[in-house]
């Protein structure tokens, strides 16, 4: 027995836009509805015109059958995507709830604390990590006194100055200080006591890393990546996570979780740390560990790595950490890293400003129309930091960076390989 009604897969020679012989609209041949045509209606049975009509009829029909079993699909896509939503801002309020009340018990703390050591709070605020470093070492200065004494004045920068940027207090810093504190100075680590701040990427045991996505929060780490287990085994005690833009990948510092953050020289600007009068080292790939960070990426074509680095008010604060950072226990917890120590013969200055020369190569803006040319007042920038280099006696080169959009496109495609579902 022939069927009534059939749908069938095109034959080469139809359209490659119609993948079904009875479809919407433009996807329509005109050979297969008169062929459903004839079937249906016999040409005996009805005059030309009204047989046209019909066929007319009947493929409306069954272009508003296909639309109309499509629509439980729709209607699922729109009640999952609706039901994600929902569950993503549940968890965002859970989470802020959460920080409100972590903050609230380090308020408490403190004042119940009576936190007012003046020295501890002088220190925390203009001293160098190299000179806490002597203050801790010679019994000057406590772990715990200093812990609090920047925890206070973190709560200060939140609260009266509202320049944002904590992400969240690391409850178990006090612990850590104390044992800290009962051991014998005389054999004490490199950074024996010193308080450090890490960015919310770089994950702690018992703490999210959310890397600005609200999505990715209410999933606290089980586990300390390598990095935060080098810097407490060196004797450091980090203290908070602070806030990063979405993925990192942005110059604004608007972040979902935990706030907008500022730059303390003007509450209207949110540029990041490279303006705010501070010093920071990135150094190559690899040259620390990236393991048991989930950064994004990850899991592109591109093998897109990640590269961490440290943030100090001097420049002997980066070398300071760097030198605790490059040890054998960052090399056999991540066989990845190159077992390459800090080098401190290459670290010493050379006798002669010959050897001390550099050559640097600079440009002043993207010479592709496709890209965003930069201002007036960055070349400028750029032109006089060439001129100091230039006085200095360094070697300047001007260079062209080859193909600028095309470099853009891939990495958009590197960074977001699952599509933007993070």
């Amino acid at each position: 027995m022939q069927p009534e009604f059939s749908l069938s897969i095109p034959s080469h020679g139809t359209s490659k836009s119609a993948l079904l012989s009875v479809s919407v609209g433009a996807s329509l041949r005109r050979s297969r509805p008169v062929c459903i045509c004839r079937r249906l209606l016999p040409s005996s049975s009805l005059s030309p015109g009204l047989r046209a009509d019909a066929s007319r009829m009947l493929i409306t029909s069954a272009a508003g059958l296909l639309a109309l079993l499509g629509l439980p699909l729709l209607l699922f896509v729109f009640l999952t995507n609706r039901a994600r939503r929902q569950r993503i801002q549940r968890r965002l309020a859970q989470k802020q709830l959460e920080l409100a009340d972590q903050q609230l018990r380090i308020r408490g703390r403190l004042a119940g604390l009576g936190i007012s050591t003046r020295e501890a709070h002088s220190a925390a605020q203009t001293l160098s990590a190299v000179s806490l470093q002597r203050r801790l070492a010679d019994g000057r200065l406590t772990p715990t006194g200093l812990l609090y004494a920047c925890q206070a004045q973190t709560v200060h920068t939140q609260d009266e100055l509202a320049l944002g940027g904590l992400g969240e207090f690391i409850c178990e810093a006090e612990k850590w200080a104390l044992e800290l504190e009962a051991r014998d100075t005389r054999a004490a680590p490199p950074l024996f006591g010193l308080p450090v701040s890490l960015k919310e990427c770089i994950p702690v045991a018992g703490h999210d890393s959310p890397y600005g996505l609200v999505g990715q929060t209410g999933r606290p780490h089980g586990a300390d990546c390598v990095v935060t287990r080098v810097l407490k085994r060196q004797g450091a005690v980090p203290f908070a996570l602070t806030a990063m833009p979405p993925t990192g990948l942005a110059m604004d510092s608007c972040n979902p979780v935990y706030g907008r953050v500022t730059n303390p020289h003007s509450r209207l600007h949110s540029i990041p740390a490279a303006f705010c009068g501070i010093a920071g080292l990135k150094p190559t790939q690899n040259r620390l560990s990236t393991k048991g960070l989930g950064f994004p990426g990850r899991d592109s074509v591109f093998h897109l790595k990640a590269a961490l680095g440290p943030m100090a008010r001097t420049v002997d604060g980066l070398v300071l950490l760097m030198r605790a950072l490059l040890t054998p226990d960052m090399f056999r917890l991540d066989r990845g890293v190159v077992p390459l120590p800090f080098d401190e013969a290459a670290f010493d200055p050379p006798p002669s400003f010959e050897a001390r020369r550099l050559t640097i190569g600079y440009y002043s803006s993207f010479e592709s129309e496709a890209c965003v040319q930069a201002v007036p007042a960055v070349r400028r920038c750029v032109d006089m930091a060439r001129q100091a280099l230039e006085r200095r006696g360094h070697r300047m080169v001007q260079f062209r960076v080859p193909s600028p959009e095309t470099a853009h496109r891939l990495s958009l495609l590197a960074l977001c390989p699952d599509g933007g579902e993070a």
